[in-house]
Order: structure tokens, then sequence, then C-alpha cells
């Protein structure tokens, strides 16, 4: 009997330690419940019911509390547990319906045949918010989540290679533009010097015009071959604007001073004794002529003609023949053009005059020589052959002469 209630006195301990133990799980599977850590909640809970199957058995008159208080709590945390997957169901598809729309969004995006620089950079931006709230949208639903991604990278993708594309031709375009531009600079830099006020203003706007029509070179190249191009025209303006504040007075002066010119030249007679002083005399005359520079427009022609009137007086009066005569004039002619503001259009015009009456006589010598091959061998004919070698040769000296002229205008 001793040894019986040794036995249920240890027996009464030992379920009374169990009870103790499973009320120690039932509180802290009533702590689990206020516990927002899903994967925590999952642990935990496994873990309490390992525990709880662990523990022996405890009285029978508190075992159906107990189990009961256990078992509701454990069904409540688990009730919570699939709380929390059936919303993030939901919300996994939510979070795939938003980004089907973004996903659609870029495929539009990526689909526009677009030109501009500007228009790039505009979608560039979209694609790029696009993508910002594509990774604060949060998980889809496992099964798509592969899919949906590899097609909105594809799209984005898609995108920016389209663009690096297009900004690589660009750039090709930009930098032929770019190369348009400083040939132009490098023109307007070497006129910006120049006092030939009107002939070079011609020039500089028809540039300025071919700069508009020219396409733009890159930002950072755009600006600053503007400005230089720009600073240069600016500094011919500006010249040709001073010096048209006192343009008046110094061609009236001019105009004086080639009316005094012109008196010396009336009074000035050959020596007659040597020819080469007498030449560089009226030379001199012409140096002096082309240094005075314009005169008032309304006097420029008759002025002109007074001049030359008298300076062919003069070489009409010096005893040389008559191609060395020519020769002077034609000097005279060529000096005089050059000083005209329009100077590369005369010059042009003259040699292009000469090089026409070269060919029409030169076509006139084929004609000789075919009408030559028609002559019959007889008297008459051989006369007719003799006038029509010496209209011949009268034409090839002409020729030769023309084309001595043409030789002259090489430095002009």
């Amino acid at each position: 009997f001793y040894n019986i209630k040794i036995y249920k006195e240890l027996q009464e301990l030992d379920l009374k330690h169990n009870v103790e133990e499973k009320l120690v799980i039932i509180e802290d599977q009533k702590k689990l419940l206020e516990e927002n850590d899903i994967r925590l909640l999952e642990v935990e809970v496994r873990l309490n019911q390992d525990r709880w199957n662990e523990i022996g058995p405890t009285f029978k008159e508190e075992w159906d509390k107990i189990k009961g208080e256990f078992w509701d709590n454990t069904r409540a945390i688990y009730s919570k547990i699939q709380e929390f997957y059936d919303s993030r169901k939901d919300e996994q598809e939510k979070n795939l319906e938003a980004k089907k729309a973004l996903l659609e969004k870029v495929s539009h995006l990526a689909s526009l045949d677009l030109k501009s620089a500007k228009k790039w950079q505009e979608k560039s931006n979209e694609i790029i918010q696009i993508q910002k709230d594509w990774k604060m949208i949060g998980f889809v639903p496992k099964s798509d989540s592969a899919a949906i991604w590899k097609e909105f990278k594809a799209q984005c993708d898609s995108f920016f290679d389209r663009k690096r594309k297009h900004f690589d031709a660009l750039k090709g375009v930009q930098n032929e533009h770019k190369k348009a531009k400083i040939e132009l600079l490098h023109k307007a830099e070497e006129l910006k010097e120049s006092e030939d006020w009107k002939e070079t203003s011609n020039i500089l706007i028809n540039l300025q015009k071919e700069w508009k029509k020219i396409g733009p070179a890159h930002q950072r190249d755009e600006n600053r071959l503007w400005r230089q191009f720009r600073a240069a025209c600016d500094h011919f303006f500006q010249r040709r604007n001073e010096h048209r504040s006192g343009r008046g007075e110094r061609e009236s002066q001019n105009l004086a001073d080639k009316e005094s010119l012109i008196a010396e030249m009336a009074k000035w007679k050959p020596s007659g004794k040597d020819e080469k002083e007498d030449l560089a005399k009226l030379k001199s005359f012409s140096e002096k002529w082309r240094q005075i520079g314009f005169v008032p427009f309304k006097s420029k022609d008759e002025i002109n003609a007074r001049y030359k009137k008298v300076l062919d007086e003069k070489y009409d009066s010096l005893n040389i023949d008559r191609n060395a005569r020519q020769k002077i004039k034609l000097e005279q002619r060529i000096e005089s053009l050059k000083d005209a503001s329009n100077s590369n259009v005369l010059l042009k015009r003259e040699k292009d005059q000469i090089r026409n009456k070269i060919s029409r006589l030169q076509a006139e010598i084929s004609t000789y020589e075919n009408n030559m091959g028609f002559l019959a061998n007889s008297k008459g004919a051989e006369k007719m052959k003799e006038e029509i070698e010496r209209k011949i040769e009268t034409t090839r000296k002409e020729i030769s002469e023309l084309r001595s002229q043409l030789d002259m205008f090489k430095d002009a």
C-alpha cells in the first residue's frame, strides 16, 4: 500500500506538471494571434503543436477544457494565416491587372514611329516612370510572374534599342551638318575683315540663309558654332555700319580727288623720248585712281567716263604699236574690274566673253576647212583656196591674241 501511495502521488505530480506545460503552450498560442509576421506565425504554430503532442496526459476532468482551448486558438491562428493568403491572392490578382495595364502602355510606346529627339526623350521619360511604377506594384501570382515580366522587359528593351539606333543614325547626320556649318563659319571668318561692303554683305546674307537650310548639329556643337558664326557676321556688319556713317563725306572727298587727278592727267603730255617712262606715268595715274576709292553713286558713271576718255587719249598719243596699246588697255580694264564691288562676277563675265569669241572663231576655221574640201582642182578654185587660207591664218592669229588676253586674267 505504501508503494501504491507513492505511485499515485508521483502520477498526480506528473499530471499536474503536464497541465502546467499545456497551459504555457495555450498562452503562447494566444500571443501568436497578435503576431502579423505570417511566416513566423506558420513556424511557431507548428512548433507549438509538436510541443503539445509531446506532453503526456493530464487530469481527465481538466482535459476537455484545456484541449478545447488549445485547438480553438490553433484554429484561430490557421484561420488568420488562411485569410492572409486569401487576401494576398486577391492583391496579387490586382497587381497582375495593374502590371498588364503598364505592359499595354509600354507596348504602345514601343510601337510609335518617333522622329524628333524631343519626342524620343519624352517617351523615354514615360517608360522610365512606368518601370518605377512596375517595381512599386508588388508580387503577382507565381504562375504569371515570369511570363509577364519577360514580356514587359522585351517591350522596354525593344523601345530603347530602337532609340539607340535612331540616335546612332542621327549622330551621323548631325556630324554632316556640323561639317557643313564649320565650312560656312570659316568663310564668314575669312570675310569679316573685308572692306568690299556690298559684295561681302550679299555673301554673308547668303551664308546665313544656307546656315538655316542646314539641319541642326548636336546641341553641344550647334550653340557653339552658331555663336562663332554670328560673331563673325556681326563683326563685319558693325564695321560696315561704322564705315557708312562717314561714307558721304569720304565719297565727296574722293570725287574731288578724282576731279583733280583728271585735271592733272589732261595737262600731262608724253615726252616722246622715253616710252617706258611715259607708260610708267600713265600707270601711276591709274594706280592713284584705284586708290582714291568710291565716289557718290550719282556721279560714278560720269566721272568714270571722263577718266577713261582722258586715259585713252593719252595712250593713243604714245608712239606704240596697236597690239601693245591693246594689251595696256586690257590691263587697265582688268584693274578697274578688280576694283568693282562685284569684281568676281565682272571678271568671270569678261573671261566668258573671250572664251565664247574663241569658240566662234574656231568654228569659223572648221567651216573654212570644210569648204576647201569641196573645191574642185581648177584655176578659179586655187584662188578661192588661197583666199580661204588667208582668212584661216588671220583667224588663228586673232585666236592667239585672245588666248593671250585670257592669260592676263589668270592672276586677276
